[in-house]
């Protein structure tokens, strides 16, 4: 069942980032015209669907950011957050390279470095070390699928991503934006993740949000890990 929109009423950031994927879904006909029928976008339009997707989000958060004394919105390389994650080093490397062979057998996961890139960041500018270690500064990262997700190892990779920024790199709050995926889909791919993939972060599994929306004119609900 969905949370109420109440239930965010103290998570600010949180809070408008819903109000903003509301005001995409009344209004941007530029989203719209890349939809087929009202269907899912196919081929190359799916990744153009998705960034203009993150840059509308990002441009709405901005405007918003006056309802809020402090919020830094990073900057932005082709619709997406220009902050690479390594993942060298990182616990969750092997996960993430199995998970990706699953997808791409092709995949090399041997590299010395791997890279991630978050959908968007909300966090303050760190002037100092401290800052990155702190919740009070680091407030929301985001993930989303604009297209209905069809492999359940895509799911896994951003719930992989978004609990290491919960748990390891500090980060108040996550959330999943996904739009065209249903939610008993997303409640069977979330089974698969936490009897398969194994990695949530039990302690802040209530600061990890699902904003799904089924379809682009119907209205997005928020929903919990149980």
């Amino acid at each position: 069942m969905p949370i109420m929109e109440d239930a965010i009423a103290d998570k600010p950031y949180v809070a408008i980032c819903f109000d903003a994927m509301k005001e995409i879904s009344l209004s941007l006909e530029m989203i719209c015209n890349l939809k087929k029928d009202g269907n899912e976008v196919e081929g190359d339009l799916s990744q153009i669907y998705e960034r203009n997707y993150i840059i509308s989000l990002a441009v709405l958060l901005a405007q918003k950011q006056m309802k809020l004394d402090t919020i830094g919105l990073t900057g932005f390389i082709n619709g997406e957050v220009a902050k690479q994650l390594s993942l060298a080093g990182t616990f969750i490397k092997d996960k993430y390279i199995e998970i990706r062979k699953n997808i791409d057998r092709h995949y090399k996961g041997n590299k010395k470095e791997i890279f991630v890139l978050p959908d968007l960041l909300i966090h303050e500018s760190h002037s100092y070390e401290k800052k990155y270690l702190d919740e009070r500064y680091q407030h929301v990262v985001i993930e989303a699928k604009t297209n209905r997700i069809k492999r359940k190892e895509l799911f896994h990779l951003d719930l992989l991503k978004l609990n290491y920024y919960l748990e390891t790199l500090h980060y108040a709050d996550a959330i999943y934006v996904i739009l065209g995926t249903p939610v008993d889909i997303i409640d069977t791919y979330l089974g698969e993740y936490i009897n398969n993939v194994k990695y949530y972060t039990e302690e802040k599994k209530g600061n990890l949000y699902f904003f799904i929306q089924e379809k682009l004119k119907s209205e997005p609900s928020i929903f919990l890990i149980k």
